[in-house]
């Protein structure tokens, strides 16, 4: 029966990750990963630059210059993705296909390593196919494969890392091989050269794990490796990342108070949305019961948590950080109740299972990798920047169907067809104009008819102002012949070490453009456009996707408007 059930999942993986690739048209963020990738092939060059120098042409994302250092190479971004992208189009030419499918061949290698979870957990037993399932169909996942970004690497070294974490708890003497250190390292570095940020939340989660074990063999090799591993980690980081880091993100008027409530607020819906945790977290309790390790404080502490946590699914964002800042605290503490009430017993097992103690790197990565990047990230952190959260969410969804399933086959394939469904409800996912379901559905309409329209009717040599510039670097990818101008804030500090290095027209007071294209603005003027001298040629309209737990809510419109010079 595992067989025919496993050749199924292969074809229905294979169906998820590749189908309608090109489905839709390349979104902002990927279009940085694109164009930098493409720039490299075209300039034969072995690093990054985001810089044209056959052109004299910049290209940024932000007007504020923080992605890009003064060396004109990637600040904010780590590497990888770039060459990913890059190997693909020298190989296979510059399409929508050709930046997307190299993820999720990613993502494919993803679902086989988690595969091999599974039978590390449940070897012999069609349950070891449930973790890759949950995985594949997980609309989080997909959003992560089948995008040129490096959202499917982030998943790809944890699941490694977790992988590498199981194989020690089967097999302790590993601690001892060198080979088991080398294959830490990989994932390691995988990591942190996919994004340096999730590095650190998982790095230091398996660093927490080690010295839990209280296995000095491992706690050693750990420590070691992670000096040996410091030594590339660092030079690289100080050499192009630091000055990033030291300036982001800006300061805002706001109490810092009220930022950390509104993101927490809008990223805890979308956290408690990504598995059913009501059905998770209460199939753990009973596991625990059942080891007669769950007490009535670490019951009642559980049943508060699920109380708070349900709260995000049902009631909208803008509520919770609307809350007093009294009442926000109790509600942020009491949710935290639920780790406390899975401690608890987890600290009274004399005997625990591999299951048992792999949940244990698995939940310091869910909860410390959201903590972490907020509080680094405050405002401008979303889902989509600590992507590491996948695979302990589907490790511990797949842990509890299995769990029942076990006992009761029919009770754990039940759960687990909830578990497979559940995170369709939340379409609307990371903040990446749906994407992936616009894929599904070849919908071209945020980005389609905008290419149209500069297809039609911008002329060689004319130059195009964006505002802002991240819907820029997706058109460039479209059109690598158009002169982008106007893109950096000529008030900024930091863009003032490109004076002189790069034409006058990449500042805003001297953008000298035909066309200006603005795009959902949030409010911000464009300084440097003067509507005496530009008539407004076209406007379009396109609104998000409302499904699932938004569908109730007024669906969010975002806004083109085109100028022309008279």
């Amino acid at each position: 029966m595992q067989r025919p059930l496993a050749v199924l999942l292969i074809l229905v993986s294979a169906f998820l990750l590749f189908w309608r690739l090109d489905g839709s048209a390349i979104w902002r963020d990927e279009g940085t990963t694109a164009v930098w990738g493409r720039l490299m092939v075209d300039q034969g060059a072995l690093v990054p630059w985001v810089y044209d120098f056959d052109k004299q042409q910049l290209l940024v994302q932000a007007p504020d210059g923080h992605d890009v250092n003064s060396k004109l190479l990637p600040a904010m971004q780590s590497y990888l993705q770039f060459y990913v992208a890059a190997l693909s189009f020298f190989l296979f030419g510059v399409s929508e296909w050709t930046a997307r499918a190299p993820f999720a061949l990613l993502g494919a290698l993803t679902l086989w390593l988690f595969y091999r979870l599974g039978r590390t957990l449940y070897p012999g037993s069609a349950w070891a196919l449930a973790p890759p399932l949950l995985m594949a169909t997980s609309l989080m996942f997909l959003h992560a494969a089948r995008q040129c970004r490096y959202y499917v690497l982030v998943i790809l070294g944890c699941t490694w890392l977790l992988l590498e974490l199981a194989h020690y708890l089967k097999e302790p003497e590993r601690a001892d091989r060198r080979s088991f250190y080398l294959k830490l390292a990989g994932a390691g570095f995988l990591l942190y050269f996919s994004n340096y940020v999730s590095f650190v939340c998982t790095w230091g989660s398996v660093g927490l794990f080690a010295f839990a074990r209280r296995d000095w063999r491992l706690i050693r090799g750990f420590c070691a490796l992670s000096a040996v591993m410091a030594a590339v980690i660092l030079p690289e980081f100080f050499l192009l990342h630091a000055e990033f880091a030291g300036s982001f993100p800006p300061p805002l008027p706001q109490p810092l108070w009220d930022i950390y409530q509104t993101t927490f607020a809008y990223r805890g819906s979308e956290l408690w949305r990504t598995a059913p945790w009501f059905l998770v977290f209460p199939v753990a309790l009973w596991a625990f019961r059942r080891e007669g390790a769950l007490s009535r404080p670490a019951l009642a502490l559980g049943g508060l948590g699920l109380l708070m946590l349900a709260l995000p699914i049902w009631v909208d964002s803008d509520r919770i950080a609307a809350f007093s800042r009294g009442l926000f605290a109790v509600w942020a503490m009491a949710s935290f109740a639920v780790v406390a009430a899975l401690a608890l017993p987890w600290l009274r097992v004399r005997e625990k299972s591999l299951a048992m103690w792999l949940g244990l790197p698995a939940m310091l990565i869910l909860v410390l990798s959201p903590l972490i990047t907020i509080g680094a990230g405050r405002d401008k952190a979303t889902t989509r920047h600590y992507y590491q959260i996948l695979p302990p969410a589907i490790l511990f969804a797949a842990m509890a169907a299995a769990t029942l399933g076990r006992r009761r086959p029919a009770t754990g394939v039940a759960a687990l067809a909830v578990m497979t469904v559940w995170p369709t409800f939340n379409v609307e996912f990371g903040g990446t104009d749906e994407v992936v379901p616009r894929q599904f559905t070849n919908d071209r309409s945020y980005n389609g008819p905008l290419i149209q329209f500069l297809e039609t009717n911008v002329r060689p040599g004319e130059k195009v102002a964006f505002h802002r510039n991240v819907k820029g670097m997706a058109m460039y990818f479209y059109f690598p012949e158009i002169r982008w101008v106007g893109l950096l804030d000529s008030t900024a500090p930091h863009n003032q070490k490109f004076r002189g290095r790069i034409p006058d027209d990449q500042f805003d007071d001297a953008p000298e453009a035909d066309w200006f294209v603005l795009w959902d603005t949030r409010g911000e003027p464009a300084r440097s456009l003067d509507t005496a001298a530009y008539d407004k040629v076209w406007e379009y309209a396109y609104p998000n996707f409302r499904w699932g737990w938004t569908r109730h809510d007024e669906a969010f419109v975002r806004r083109y408007e085109v100028y022309r010079r008279r």
